[in-house]
């Protein structure tokens, strides 16, 4: 999914269950509206479990406070430019705020970004390599973050990280350390994946000391059927010849997508005796 077009959505599928992470995710906000920002939220889980669609959600409710969005994600295929999910934070800045904030808030550091955003003018040299030039870059960056805070508090939302790479991760670590006072930084990952990479996963292991952590499990039974009230849960039995729940051919219940978005379903073992705790809810997709 590109993240940038996440950041700006307008609408979206209906969204339950996840009131407490909601509310975490509005407590950071609110210490960086009041000037006690400069927080990290880190929300993980499993593909499709609602990653991007509960930052989404939480972006919408931002806007709707008065803060400012900022969206990037990672390019999970070969050939993104260094930074990339940087480049699309600040692409999305300049979408939303205007050309003229995005040049406002560089200021100074506006020739270093120019390797990022070609807009902001001539850069004043090559993409970052040594490392004195990457220390230079990173803040710059953070610098215009901050800057770009002060007409509104502004949430900057890396979505995959674990296909990011390190200097886009190392960054991060770079402006959270920085604690600038009306920014919240959020990331989003794949937990298994991002621990796959040696390199990414000592910045992200740096990361999760310090930072507030959301990890996404499944919806509750409840939230899973307010998602379909007009219609129940549905029972079926798999062929003999496939599996349930680990292994047993015991018949299921499911209830309906979590989300228009993800496609998956919740699958909850529905015997006494299963290796899955009874009332806990498993997920297969659709």
């Amino acid at each position: 999914m590109n993240g940038a077009d996440s950041g700006q959505l307008t609408g979206g599928p209906r969204f339950v269950g996840r009131d407490a992470e909601l509310a975490t995710l509005g407590e950071a906000l609110a210490d960086a509206v009041n000037g006690r920002g400069g927080g990290l939220v880190l929300i993980s889980g499993e593909p499709g479990i609602g990653k991007t669609t509960l930052a989404a959600t939480f972006a919408r409710q931002a806007r709707g406070q008065g803060a400012q969005v900022a969206w990037g994600g990672a390019w999970e295929d070969s050939g993104a430019p260094p930074y990339w999910p940087w480049v699309q934070v600040l692409r999305s800045f300049e979408r939303n705020a205007g050309a003229g904030a995005l040049a406002e808030a560089a200021g100074p550091d506006a020739g270093l970004l120019a390797q990022l955003v070609p807009s902001l003018g001539t850069p004043s040299g090559a993409i970052a390599e040594g490392s004195g030039a990457r220390l230079a870059l990173f803040d710059a960056v953070t610098a215009t973050l901050d800057r770009a805070a002060r007409a509104a508090p502004l949430v900057v939302v890396l979505d995959d990280l674990h296909a990011a790479g390190r200097a886009s991760a190392l960054l991060l670590r770079f402006a959270f350390e920085a604690r600038l006072a009306r920014v919240l930084l959020i990331a989003l990952y794949r937990d298994v994946e991002a621990r796959l990479d040696d390199e990414l996963s000592e910045v992200v292991s740096a990361l999760e000391a310090n930072a507030t952590l959301i990890t996404l499990g499944g919806l509750s039974r409840i939230s899973g059927r307010r998602l379909r009230p007009s219609a129940g849960p549905r029972r079926y039995r798999q062929p003999a010849a496939a599996s349930c729940c680990l292994g047993s051919p015991k018949p299921c219940w499911t209830a309906g997508p979590l989300t228009a978005r993800n496609h998956l379903c919740a699958k909850r073992c529905a015997w006494p005796g299963s290796p899955v705790r009874p009332g806990s809810w498993r997920r297969r997709p659709c």
